[in-house]
């Protein structure tokens, strides 16, 4: 039964880390989108 709940804690925490890490990557492209696009747009 032990086994169990730290399995199924184990696999949240992943899913959960996971999650952390896709959305701070689209956060982050969003903001390299468009500080690069604000440069673009000064060099034009």
């Amino acid at each position: 039964m032990s086994e169990v709940k730290k399995s199924l804690k184990e696999s949240k925490t992943t899913s959960v880390v996971a999650w952390v890490v896709i959305l701070f990557g689209i956060v982050l492209g969003l903001a390299f989108i468009l500080s690069y696009g604000q440069v673009e747009t000064r060099n034009d």
